[in-house]
């Protein structure tokens, strides 16, 4: 589309590939939808493997315990769990347009599945997912891949965001955010992808069905993980060096001086 325009309005060329596309837009309006990304056959197993998921960790841990702490509904780090759920840290389209966005550098945050239902969910609460920070990097430093392992709508609770707010500082009022607020409407399979310093909360399911989800953040190293995968892991997948550096074991942080210093020597020559 080549509109008309004048005052020397300079706009840039269309983008015509899939990842120029997702770039533009999470640059401009913080988030995009990749369309897609798994079948009904894998939708049905990740499902399975959620809810079995969950249900093991309410057990262990307790139902009126999580609701103390305003965590029911949510299943913590499935990759440590069950190997299946690595699939989806790892996706080649997510990865390439992870490393895009950040870099060739970064690490697996967190990996968590959300169970949104009819029950309400404790992240209806407007947020972001660095949450306390009163600050707006300059280019990306945390990106969110949000798999909809069932279809994202108003009346499922699909993710409300408020466009732009990746780049603000100071957020606007709360009438600001009833009127420009939005659904990030997906259907399964696809995955929402935003910067993380997007503001954003989980809707109001009153579908009567639950709504599923597979959250991962993928940040800078400097950034400190949510769980320390490579300790719980205990070694897993450490002698792949792709997966080493996504999971964290080249970024953890030393012991001592000693340490530190042994590590770097091993970095520098190799052995």
């Amino acid at each position: 589309m080549d509109p008309k325009a004048y005052g020397h309005l300079t706009v840039a060329e269309s983008k015509q590939d899939w990842l120029s596309r997702a770039l533009e837009d999470i640059e401009v309006l913080g988030y995009t939808v990749l369309p897609g990304l798994l079948d009904e056959a894998e939708l049905e197993t990740a499902r399975e493997r959620v809810d079995a998921l969950y249900v093991r960790q309410e057990k262990a841990y307790g139902a009126e315990r999580l609701a103390a702490i305003g965590d029911s509904w949510t299943a913590r780090a499935p990759l440590l769990y069950d190997d299946y759920f690595l699939r989806f840290a790892t996706h080649p389209s997510v990865l390439q347009l992870v490393t895009a966005l950040l870099g060739e550098y970064f690490i697996l945050n967190l990996q968590n599945a959300i169970l949104n239902n009819s029950q309400g969910h404790p992240q209806t609460a407007w947020h972001r997912d660095l949450p306390y920070q009163e600050w707006v990097p300059s280019r990306p430093v945390a990106i969110n891949v949000l798999y909809a392992l069932d279809d994202f709508t108003a009346a499922s609770g699909g993710t409300l965001l408020l466009p732009f707010s990746h780049r603000l500082e100071n957020l606007p009022s709360w009438d600001f955010f009833e009127r420009h607020q939005l659904v990030a409407e997906a259907p399964a399979g696809s995955a929402l992808v935003f910067n993380s310093w997007l503001v954003h909360r989980a809707g109001d399911n009153v579908s009567g069905r639950p709504r599923r989800a597979m959250n991962h953040l993928y940040t800078s190293p400097i950034i400190k993980q949510q769980y320390d995968f490579p300790k719980a892991l205990k070694g897993k997948w450490s002698d792949d060096p792709r997966l080493a550096r996504l999971l964290g074991y080249d970024s953890r942080v030393a012991d001592d001086d000693v340490a530190w210093r042994d590590r770097r020597s091993a970095r520098l020559t190799g052995e």
